[in-house]
């Protein structure tokens, strides 16, 4: 099953966060390789193992692409209500998404968090 087909919504955020600035500097840098790969991948990304955790409000999953020449992996976290982590490596192969929404929320995927001059800022997310 596709990204896509499994969760639209986090489909669609994933895929804003790439084309945007989201990404936290908590955790990995995001390289333009990387985004390009990732956004390339993104409509042919499968979803493989899934996470057993039992929370409604977990979407996270191991991804089927396979680590065979064993390159390094990276996580990027993006700026978004909940905790939207996304483990890849340097081509932008992704190898694992996890989502867990903020259960105060049920829109967190319209809205995210942008750093500007003055500090973090909670915008929405344009269609």
């Amino acid at each position: 099953m596709k990204l896509e087909e499994y969760d639209l919504r986090l489909y669609g955020l994933l895929r804003r966060c790439l084309l945007g600035d989201y990404v936290s500097p908590a955790r990995d840098s995001l390289t333009p390789a990387m985004r390009a790969g990732m956004l390339h991948s993104l409509s042919s990304t499968r979803v493989g193992r899934r996470c057993q955790c039992g929370s409604s409000f977990c979407r996270s999953f191991e991804t089927l692409a396979q680590n065979d020449a064993g390159n390094p992996l990276l996580v990027i976290r993006f700026h978004v209500l909940g905790e939207l982590h996304v483990t890849c490596d340097e081509q932008g192969t992704v190898y694992k998404i996890q989502y867990l929404r903020d259960e105060r929320d049920e829109d967190a995927s319209t809205r995210c968090y942008a750093l500007t001059g003055d500090g973090w800022e909670e915008r929405p997310i344009a269609e």
